[in-house]
């Protein structure tokens, strides 16, 4: 079955991914770096992360390397949110739109790629976080490892090392 056997109910906004998505999601993309990234960084760091923006193709031709793409729905079952699980865990993607930012979608896709991860054994779950997503994924157990600071298209901006370790989160939220 695979991707990663996904399992959803009927009530959920999220689903597995397919090609038809990849325009949606490479507008998504866009939209949340113009929309809601734009809020943290400035207008040329902007216009730096939106060069690395994927092309629908580009989205296309890795959707099928092993890992998991969930992506979130609307009522009229459009995408509006994405995330993107590699199989050795790092979370390559997660971009809400901004019209349903703050609704919960993005900490939903990413409690479900951590689900996916758990059942897939994995230990570890990392990614690196923008200052729009930071808190995301701090809420969601993550662990604030370091800034890093670098240079994209010739501007200086950062993100944030994030990492969940899955075997001593699974420890830590048993009780006796």
């Amino acid at each position: 079955m695979s991707p990663w056997d996904w399992q959803s109910d009927a009530e959920s906004p999220l689903r597995v991914a397919t090609t038809g998505d990849t325009a949606a999601l490479a507008a998504i993309y866009l939209s949340a770096v113009e929309g809601t990234v734009a809020k943290y960084y400035s207008p040329e760091q902007a216009r730096a992360w939106l060069s690395l923006a994927p092309s629908p193709d580009h989205l296309a031709a890795v959707m099928h390397d092993g890992r998991l793409r969930l992506v979130a729905t609307d009522k009229e079952g459009q995408p509006v949110g994405f995330v993107d699980l590699k199989p050795d865990g790092h979370l390559h993607y997660l971009y809400v739109h901004p019209k349903v930012a703050g609704a919960g979608l993005g900490a939903a896709l990413l409690s479900a790629a951590v689900a996916a991860a758990r059942r897939r054994g994995l230990e570890l779950v990392y990614a690196e976080a923008s200052e729009a997503a930071l808190r995301c994924f701090l809420k969601q157990g993550f662990r604030q490892k370091e800034r890093r600071d670098l240079t994209v298209a010739g501007v200086p901006i950062h993100n944030y090392s994030v990492d969940l370790h899955l075997r001593r989160s699974l420890e830590g939220s048993t009780s006796s």
